[in-house]
């Protein structure tokens, strides 16, 4: 049976980068919550846990996540948010009831759900614009066979052929009350960073100008990175 205790809350490895516009305060973003494809990921589960668990992420991603949010906000008079590193503790992002959209699409080349209408708090904006967080990590439900999850030492792990095992990959199924967190260690390997740029128009700045150049050379070393990978 599902329960708000099988919320897995992903917390390591940095992916691609996720051009947008400058995040303001109250005003719609989009961005992507996962990447599309089979992941095996691990994240934080049941409290200070850990979970080893397979999931594909496809079409059909978008309408439960869709449908998971709109029963969330039918049934509760508080609104869905976004927090820092699954802290739970400040609210980075606003998801209002009846604005936000689950969809499928691309972003910079990574198919997968896109969350449109999400809407930056002051905070989430400030720590966003000044690069003090860079990537997005959801939180979320899937119809794992968690009764017959192994427990090892914090660790909860799907023997062979069980649904959340590599051989039988788990499906996601909804959303959290916290739908996420800013990060900068993201479980998908794949999820497209969340990055703001300077916006046209603006005038360049010696500190953005090198802050410019920085983001190119970890453009470059993540590229070399990824072919240094695929040699071994």
């Amino acid at each position: 049976m599902m329960t708000q205790s099988n919320i897995i809350q992903c917390r390591a490895a940095v992916g691609t980068r996720l051009p947008s516009k400058p995040w303001r305060s109250g005003e719609p973003c989009s961005f992507c919550h996962f990447p599309g494809g089979l992941h095996t990921i691990t994240a934080g589960f049941r409290e200070n846990d850990r979970i080893t668990i397979a999931v594909d992420v496809d079409e059909t991603a978008p309408g439960l996540l869709q449908e998971s949010f709109e029963h969330l906000t039918a049934t509760t008079e508080q609104e869905p948010f976004g927090d820092e590193d699954h802290a739970g503790k400040k609210a980075t992002l606003r998801f209002p009831a009846g604005k936000v959209r689950f969809e499928w699409g691309e972003v910079h080349g990574v198919e997968g759900v896109i969350v449109n209408g999400a809407e930056p708090t002051s905070y989430g904006a400030e720590v966003v614009n000044g690069r003090t967080y860079r990537s997005w990590s959801p939180e979320f439900t899937t119809d794992a066979d968690y009764s017959k999850a192994v427990f090892n030492n914090g660790h909860w792990t799907f023997p062979d052929f069980v649904r959340g095992s590599a051989t039988n990959p788990a499906k996601i199924t909804g959303v959290s009350f916290c739908i996420g967190a800013l990060t900068n260690t993201p479980a998908f390997k794949a999820m497209p960073m969340v990055k703001a740029k300077q916006a046209d128009g603006e005038p360049m700045t010696t500190e953005s100008i090198f802050a410019r150049l920085a983001e190119e050379q970890a453009e470059l070393d993540e590229v070399f990175e990824q072919v240094f990978a695929r040699q071994q």
